[in-house]
């Protein structure tokens, strides 16, 4: 392995740490830890889809669950959008943001 695969892995593993501790706070509806880690992850990792999906997801529940921020919606908007320039097929992206247009 070269000097720059072996960095390359262990960003990814640095990222998926922090995703999986994002994904925790999200669960327990911290959702500014949440984001903070996901933030941290996305320098890690900037071309996670999952990440970008994940904060957008995290906006959405942000503003439905609490303070009726539009600025939550536009951030939600534009994570997704950011993951489906990484992925254009991404699914999941692409139903959220229909769901947003509803």
């Amino acid at each position: 392995m070269s000097v720059e695969e072996f960095l390359d892995s262990l960003k990814e593993i640095i990222a998926n740490k922090y995703s999986s501790l994002a994904y925790s706070y999200f669960e327990e509806k911290k959702y500014d830890d949440a984001l903070k880690n996901y933030e941290i992850s996305s320098q890690y990792d900037p071309k996670s889809v999952y990440v970008y999906f994940a904060m957008g997801m995290v906006y959405n529940y942000k503003y439905h669950t609490g303070i009726k921020n539009p600025e939550f919606l536009k951030m939600a908007e534009e994570n997704f959008k950011k993951a489906l320039e990484l992925d254009p097929e991404h699914e999941e992206s692409k139903a959220e943001l229909e769901k947003m247009k509803e």
